[in-house]
């Protein structure tokens, strides 16, 4: 889901500065390459999520290597589609932290109420 935002977001900030339709497409990279053209004061950097190498937590090496082996999807795949073509079930064995989740959550709608303001916040 993290990367599902994080393309939501690049899309509507994007979109919300040109005025046109969003970018077509599911590639984050190339989003943010237009996105940092668009928004390059260092108030709207943004870290992309799992751009470092995966750290397989609490998982023994042979674990990951047959996790490995069974979800031959790439990990721009598994990120974006919990199934693949042939119908197998994407699980995941990584894990991330609970706070980097929402302080990175917390950023985007940050930003997101900065570049467009008329958003309505549910914040109490």
């Amino acid at each position: 889901m993290l990367h599902h935002a994080t393309e939501l977001y690049l899309k509507f900030a994007i979109a919300s500065k040109t005025k046109k339709m969003p970018p077509k497409g599911h590639d984050i990279f190339t989003l943010y390459e237009e996105y940092k053209t668009l928004f390059s004061h260092e108030d709207f950097n943004i870290e992309l999520p799992f751009t470092k190498s995966i750290e397989y937590l609490g998982y023994s090496e042979k674990e990951i290597e047959d996790y490995k082996k069974n979800n031959p999807m790439s990990l721009q795949l598994q990120l974006r589609y919990p199934v693949g073509n042939n119908g197998e079930i994407y699980i995941p064995c990584t894990k991330y932290d609970t706070n980097y989740l929402l302080n990175y959550k917390k950023h985007l709608l940050d930003l997101a109420f900065i570049i467009h303001p008329t958003l309505v916040s549910n914040k109490n």
